[in-house]
Protein backbone atom coordinates (compact mmCIF):
# COMPACT_ATOMS: atom_id res chain seq x y z
CA UNK A 1 0.00 0.00 0.00
CA UNK A 2 0.92 3.69 -0.53
CA UNK A 3 0.63 6.11 2.05
CA UNK A 4 -1.91 7.63 0.70
CA UNK A 5 -3.68 4.41 0.39
CA UNK A 6 -2.90 3.74 4.16
CA UNK A 7 -4.17 7.07 5.25
CA UNK A 8 -7.61 6.23 3.38
CA UNK A 9 -7.80 2.87 5.07
CA UNK A 10 -8.20 4.62 8.93
CA UNK A 11 -10.75 6.93 8.17
CA UNK A 12 -12.67 4.02 8.44
CA UNK A 13 -12.07 2.08 11.91
CA UNK A 14 -9.39 0.05 10.84
CA UNK A 15 -7.33 -2.94 12.81
CA UNK A 16 -3.69 -3.35 11.73
CA UNK A 17 -2.25 -6.86 12.05
CA UNK A 18 1.68 -6.30 13.26
CA UNK A 19 3.65 -10.17 12.23
CA UNK A 20 6.39 -10.79 14.85
CA UNK A 21 8.45 -13.58 14.47
CA UNK A 22 11.59 -14.40 15.05
CA UNK A 23 14.74 -15.66 12.59
CA UNK A 24 16.25 -18.92 13.72
CA UNK A 25 16.76 -22.14 13.06
CA UNK A 26 13.76 -25.29 12.88
CA UNK A 27 15.71 -27.92 12.19
CA UNK A 28 17.34 -28.65 8.73
CA UNK A 29 13.81 -28.99 6.21
CA UNK A 30 12.77 -25.24 7.38
CA UNK A 31 13.96 -22.11 6.45
CA UNK A 32 15.35 -19.03 9.05
CA UNK A 33 11.93 -16.88 9.44
CA UNK A 34 9.63 -19.55 9.68
CA UNK A 35 8.19 -18.22 12.37
CA UNK A 36 7.94 -14.58 10.88
CA UNK A 37 6.37 -16.25 7.64
CA UNK A 38 3.76 -18.15 9.48
CA UNK A 39 2.62 -14.71 11.24
CA UNK A 40 2.52 -13.11 8.35
CA UNK A 41 0.08 -15.95 6.65
CA UNK A 42 -1.76 -15.48 9.54
CA UNK A 43 -2.22 -12.03 9.71
CA UNK A 44 -3.06 -11.93 6.25
CA UNK A 45 -5.91 -14.10 6.62
CA UNK A 46 -7.49 -12.62 9.25
CA UNK A 47 -6.56 -9.28 7.16
CA UNK A 48 -9.02 -10.63 4.65
CA UNK A 49 -11.71 -12.21 6.73
CA UNK A 50 -11.89 -8.73 9.14
CA UNK A 51 -10.63 -6.23 6.16
CA UNK A 52 -7.38 -5.03 8.52
CA UNK A 53 -4.21 -3.80 7.08
CA UNK A 54 -1.24 -6.10 7.82
CA UNK A 55 1.79 -3.60 8.86
CA UNK A 56 4.92 -5.06 7.80
CA UNK A 57 6.78 -7.94 9.92
CA UNK A 58 9.26 -7.62 12.30
CA UNK A 59 11.21 -10.49 11.90
CA UNK A 60 13.46 -10.90 14.61
CA UNK A 61 12.47 -11.82 18.28
CA UNK A 62 13.77 -12.66 21.94
CA UNK A 63 15.70 -15.85 20.77
CA UNK A 64 18.85 -16.45 23.07
CA UNK A 65 17.77 -19.96 23.26
CA UNK A 66 18.71 -20.14 19.81
CA UNK A 67 22.47 -18.67 19.47
CA UNK A 68 24.00 -22.00 19.23
CA UNK A 69 22.82 -22.19 16.03
CA UNK A 70 23.97 -20.05 12.70
CA UNK A 71 22.37 -17.49 11.38
CA UNK A 72 20.29 -16.54 14.62
CA UNK A 73 19.41 -12.75 15.01
CA UNK A 74 18.01 -12.17 18.65
CA UNK A 75 16.90 -8.97 20.29
CA UNK A 76 17.44 -8.65 24.07
CA UNK A 77 14.05 -8.70 26.04
CA UNK A 78 13.93 -4.95 26.60
CA UNK A 79 14.73 -4.07 23.59
CA UNK A 80 11.75 -6.30 21.71
CA UNK A 81 10.10 -4.05 24.17
CA UNK A 82 10.77 -0.80 22.69
CA UNK A 83 11.30 -1.96 19.03
CA UNK A 84 7.38 -3.10 19.72
CA UNK A 85 6.76 0.46 21.55
CA UNK A 86 8.05 2.55 18.83
CA UNK A 87 5.78 0.68 16.28
CA UNK A 88 2.95 0.69 17.97
CA UNK A 89 3.31 4.74 18.66
CA UNK A 90 3.86 5.10 14.86
CA UNK A 91 1.02 3.46 14.15
CA UNK A 92 -1.16 5.60 17.08
CA UNK A 93 0.56 8.58 15.35
CA UNK A 94 -0.83 8.03 12.32
CA UNK A 95 -4.58 7.06 13.37
CA UNK A 96 -4.99 3.64 14.33
CA UNK A 97 -6.51 2.93 17.40
CA UNK A 98 -7.09 -1.17 17.15
CA UNK A 99 -3.36 -2.67 17.32
CA UNK A 100 -3.33 -6.70 17.27
CA UNK A 101 0.03 -8.33 17.24
CA UNK A 102 0.20 -11.90 15.40
CA UNK A 103 2.85 -13.64 17.21
CA UNK A 104 4.33 -16.47 15.93
CA UNK A 105 7.13 -16.88 17.97
CA UNK A 106 5.30 -18.58 20.56
CA UNK A 107 5.97 -18.15 24.30
CA UNK A 108 9.92 -16.60 23.64
CA UNK A 109 7.93 -13.26 22.49
CA UNK A 110 5.94 -13.30 25.38
CA UNK A 111 5.61 -10.80 27.43
CA UNK A 112 8.09 -8.72 25.71
CA UNK A 113 5.51 -7.97 22.81
CA UNK A 114 1.92 -6.73 24.72
CA UNK A 115 3.93 -5.27 27.09
CA UNK A 116 5.66 -3.00 24.70
CA UNK A 117 2.69 -3.07 22.86
CA UNK A 118 0.50 -1.80 26.04
CA UNK A 119 2.83 1.08 26.58
CA UNK A 120 3.36 2.03 22.99
CA UNK A 121 -0.72 2.38 22.73
CA UNK A 122 -1.28 3.99 26.03
CA UNK A 123 1.17 6.92 26.12
CA UNK A 124 -0.13 10.33 25.28
CA UNK A 125 2.57 12.08 23.64
CA UNK A 126 4.56 10.67 20.16
CA UNK A 127 8.07 11.05 21.08
CA UNK A 128 8.77 11.55 17.09
CA UNK A 129 6.32 14.61 16.75
CA UNK A 130 5.33 15.55 20.37
CA UNK A 131 2.91 18.62 18.67
CA UNK A 132 2.69 17.90 15.40
CA UNK A 133 -1.03 16.95 14.76
CA UNK A 134 -1.26 13.84 12.65
CA UNK A 135 -2.21 13.17 8.83
CA UNK A 136 -5.83 13.47 9.37
CA UNK A 137 -5.83 16.76 11.97
CA UNK A 138 -5.55 15.35 15.33
CA UNK A 139 -3.52 15.76 17.75
CA UNK A 140 -1.14 13.16 19.03
CA UNK A 141 -2.25 13.63 22.46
Amino acid sequence: MTWEEIADAIREPSIVLVPLGSTEQHGRHLPEGTDTMVAIKVALDVAKETGGIVAPPLWFGWSPHHMPYAGTISLRGEVLVEVVVDICRSLVQHGFRKIILVNGHRIANLPPAPIGCWQGHSRKRNPYHPSRPSVHGQNSS
